[in-house]
């Protein structure tokens, strides 16, 4: 009983610092591109407007109001 109490500390520890952590990514000022909507067709899957940071890459959505 003991040894399922360590091992779920262990497991909440691990998620703490992964948490705290994140994935190695240094924290930096994100600046952000514009993406304009591009509508779609009976061809071609559009996609909707957002912005996307110039250095990591990360995607940003506006939420809909």
């Amino acid at each position: 009983m003991r040894r399922k109490g360590i091992v779920v500390l262990a497991c909440l520890t691990l998620i703490a610092a992964v948490c705290l952590f994140g994935c190695g990514e240094t924290p930096h000022a994100h600046v952000m591109d514009e993406v304009a909507l591009v509508p779609s067709t009976c061809e071609e899957q559009g996609t909707a407007a957002h912005y996307k940071c110039k250095d990591c890459k990360k995607t940003v959505y506006r939420r809909r109001r």
